[in-house]
């Protein structure tokens, strides 16, 4: 993963130097593995005043508890969760690093019915981040999480108020469309 997290942290120094360039902020979004590594590179990134905020979609808070999330869903890897999560490296863990992304706005948005990372992940990274913080539960699942029309423009709303500066709290109805 060292390898990964390098190459996150090199585009996001040359895409927020592109857009300061042309007299924009950065706003940095990732879904599920791709919203960790957004985290953990957004945190650790020097300088900050590049960056409009991050929206982390669907994104898992550790490591090796998403290894145990997917080892329990099968009976034979259920026995093993524990010692094989082990074998996982967590030194990249996003909700150890996420309070360090402020005073930058940071939107957890997570589908209510995920079945691949559990909505504890997104409690967990709201738990740990600092003001400004928001959390978003939006209706459907992981990888269909933009299919209902509410949540497109949940996360349209939040990248405009993002680019003009501004942290509103957005509400999203838990019923189907």
């Amino acid at each position: 993963i060292d390898g990964v997290q390098e190459d996150v942290r090199t585009m996001l120094a040359w895409a927020a130097s592109d857009s300061c360039a042309h007299g924009h902020k950065l706003t940095v979004l990732g879904h599920s593995f791709g919203g960790s590594l957004a985290i953990y590179a957004t945190a650790m990134y020097q300088d900050k005043r590049q960056l409009n905020g991050l929206i982390s979609i669907s994104a898992f808070s550790d490591y090796r508890e998403i290894s145990r999330d997917a080892l329990s869903r099968y009976w034979l890897t259920r026995l093993f969760k524990w010692p094989l999560s082990f074998t996982i490296d967590n030194y990249y863990r996003p909700v150890s690093v996420i309070g360090r992304i402020a005073p930058l706005p940071v939107y957890i948005l997570h589908g209510q019915n995920d079945p691949i990372v559990p909505t504890h992940h997104a409690d967990e990274l709201y738990a740990a981040a600092n003001d400004p913080k928001y959390r978003l539960n939006l209706i459907g699942g992981h990888n269909d999480i933009f299919n209902p029309k509410p949540n497109r423009r949940i996360l349209l709303r939040v990248l405009h108020d993002l680019d003009n500066g501004h942290c509103t709290h957005y509400t999203v109805n838990t019923e189907p469309p």
